[in-house]
């Protein structure tokens, strides 16, 4: 897959190793940032909402890549690792794997299975993109909906038909029926299915908690 919008991020205090990821990296198309340590990294580094991915040797001086990469989730980066070493160690495997890393390269490794592990890397750094950008548009729609809105769309994105819904907040079902319009409307969708979607997409606990309301300042048999 061609990534002419990603980043890769090298961290590798082996200059020439350094050299050789960037220089297969960028024959292959991508845009690479290398640092030769931990601190350079860390100062320079800034999330952007567009595919990327660390490739990061896991003994660095000062930090393994391992902590690295947890400071980094500490910090709310969903950044898919990779990470090299020229140790192979059982217990240093099991440890990057339960990270959440993409893989854990051991040197001398191909080019061709570097690239494979990028492509998925950045696959996922792409999902995880598209989940924030998801979530940013859900609570910009939903701070505009006003309390009985975002009752009817919990109820929606829970399945429930306008019948039910209707029984179940004391209005009318065509009430229903219209708030719903309203709401695919506000949300640039055509039908349930695909809003649906995007709720997922957006991630959908997060959703959820969006949607929380009072009912004691919104009593159900109110504004039919």
């Amino acid at each position: 897959m061609e990534w002419n919008d990603a980043v890769v991020y090298v961290v590798d205090d082996d200059p020439q190793m350094c050299d050789s990821l960037v220089l297969a990296l960028r024959s292959a198309g991508l845009d690479v940032q290398a640092y030769s340590c931990v601190e350079r990294f860390l100062a320079e580094f800034e999330c952007r909402l567009k595919p990327a991915c660390l490739l990061v040797d896991i003994r660095l001086p000062g930090c393994s890549g391992i902590t690295l990469y947890r400071r980094l989730k500490a910090q709310g980066y969903e950044l898919p690792v990779i990470f090299i070493t020229g140790f192979p160690e059982t217990e240093t495997a099991v440890e990057a794997m339960r990270e959440g890393a993409v893989d854990l390269l051991v040197k001398p490794f191909t080019t061709h299975k570097l690239l494979e592990r990028i492509d998925e890397a950045l696959g996922r750094a792409q999902a995880w993109a598209e989940r924030i950008r998801m979530k940013g548009f859900f609570q910009e729609v939903i701070r505009g909906l006003n309390l009985r809105e975002k009752q009817v769309l919990r109820e929606v994105l829970a399945g429930k038909e306008a019948k039910r819904i209707a029984a179940q907040l004391g209005i009318t079902a065509k009430s229903v029926l219209r708030y719903r319009a309203q709401l695919l409307e506000k949300f640039q969708v055509s039908n349930v299915v695909r809003l649906v979607q995007m709720a997922h997409q957006a991630g959908w606990n997060d959703v959820l908690e969006m949607l929380h309301w009072d009912d004691q300042a919104f009593p159900k048999n109110s504004a039919r």
